[in-house]
């Protein structure tokens, strides 16, 4: 029983890997449509805090190059970190947990299972497990950004909040400059 909670998320990845995602979205004709201000981005419970980005720039400048959220230290850990279109018929990425120390290799790169990257919108699901015991499920929405003339409207953008955009102990700091300029260009 003590492990029972790392079998049910292996077995909902592996269900879920086995998912078709090869066609985009033909209902988001501007992927960028949905993209900033509309979801929360930043979660708490019991003392618990989580800072979720709601875009990211995956162009391999070192700078939001993953799709990476911070917590505190009463989140212990994060299981079934799952990537979904944006209408949510299809898993993108899964990883059976997420380390805020390693994302490059735990968190999403904006990348398909095939190797295309994925543009746009994104639901994103996980759950995190909370000191002194217990869970807290995460479900929200963010967008992946294609850098280029496409993207400039993020530049100015109201509401999109980045990884990079937060203070010491990883709370959300809207007055940390988001590192794009030249991603906008």
């Amino acid at each position: 029983m003590k492990n029972m909670h790392l079998l049910l998320p292996a077995l909902l990845l592996l269900t879920l890997l086995a998912c078709d995602n090869s066609e985009p979205d033909p209902s988001q004709p501007d992927p960028y449509a949905a993209c900033c201000g509309a979801e929360p981005v930043e979660y708490t419970t019991n003392g618990a805090y989580l800072f979720v980005p709601n875009v990211f720039t995956p162009n391999g400048d070192g700078i939001n190059d993953f799709f990476a959220p911070r917590h505190n230290d009463k989140i212990l850990g994060f299981d079934a970190y799952i990537i979904y279109t944006s209408v949510g018929d299809t898993v993108v990425h899964a990883n059976s947990f997420y380390d805020q120390d390693d994302p490059a290799n735990t968190s999403w790169d904006g990348m398909r299972k095939d190797g295309t990257p994925y543009v746009g919108a994104f639901k994103y699901e996980f759950t995190v497990f909370l000191a002194g015991g217990g869970l807290y499920q995460v479900e929200g929405k963010a967008c992946r950004i294609d850098c280029g003339a496409g993207a400039a409207v993020f530049a100015t953008k109201p509401g999109c909040f980045y990884p990079v955009q937060t203070d010491a102990v990883g709370r959300l700091d809207p007055s940390v400059p988001s590192g794009e300029k030249t991603c906008f260009e």
